[in-house]
């Protein structure tokens, strides 16, 4: 069996030999070059001071975008007038990362206005990176939490002309350490509880799902002044 195999081998046409071996070398190739792919990433690095340095895995990087590789990367940023900075990033394959980094603590008694007020170029340059990783923590909270797009929510309304009236206060607060949120129904009228509710179903959400902190605050009208 072996023989006949190695004896129909040897017949082949030296061209189509070439036409395989052509065909395993475009295989290997794609092999390689999609791995290398697979692994390709981008990093935008915008770090205040623009005079800091920064490393990631003990390599120095500029303000700007870099090719990089996925995987786990240690970054430090030094600037001699600065507390260190460092952290822990994680990049995946394809991903554009975005690296903003705001030097905030100064060493010695030096004041944080008094070192931009003769660099007005690094304070913009600060206030830009603090508006992106504002803009950046907004997002990633609106992610976890969605129906914090529709809060605060205020209702006064009157139904069955005027005989019944609501008022209320919909909104949310942070437990402890910003582990957990906690809708809350600051009712005035006292009949606003279900109606809160039900504008959190009609919006998509499950009142279920949260929990729920209901006030019951009596609305006062002013007090007039008895000389009035």
């Amino acid at each position: 069996m072996l023989k006949k195999f190695i004896d129909k081998i040897k017949k082949i046409h030296p061209i189509a030999w070439a036409f395989i071996g052509f065909v395993i070398i475009v295989i290997i190739l794609a092999i390689i070059f999609s791995a290398k792919a697979n692994s390709a990433a981008t990093i935008d690095v915008l770090v205040s001071p623009s005079t800091a340095t920064v490393t990631i895995n003990g390599k120095a990087y500029e303000n700007g975008q870099h090719d990089i590789k996925a995987g786990d990367y240690h970054v430090e940023v030094t600037h001699e007038d600065f507390e260190t900075h460092t952290e822990e990033i994680t990049i995946v394959p394809g991903e554009n990362y975005e690296l903003n980094i705001r030097l905030a603590e100064l060493k010695g008694d030096i004041e944080w206005y008094e070192w931009y007020a003769d660099r007005p170029e690094e304070d913009a340059l600060q206030t830009a990176i603090a508006s992106k990783n504002y803009e950046k923590m907004v997002e990633e909270f609106v992610a976890k939490y969605p129906i914090v797009s529709i809060l605060p929510y205020y209702c006064t309304k009157y139904e069955d002309n005027y005989a019944v009236y609501y008022e209320y206060k919909l909104y949310y607060k942070m437990t402890e350490n910003d582990s957990n949120m906690i809708l809350v129904i600051d009712d005035a009228a006292g009949n606003g509880r279900e109606d809160a509710l039900q504008y959190i179903r009609n919006n998509g959400f499950n009142p279920d799902d949260y929990q729920i902190e209901y006030n019951y605050q009596s609305y006062r009208w002013p007090r007039v002044p008895d000389d009035y």
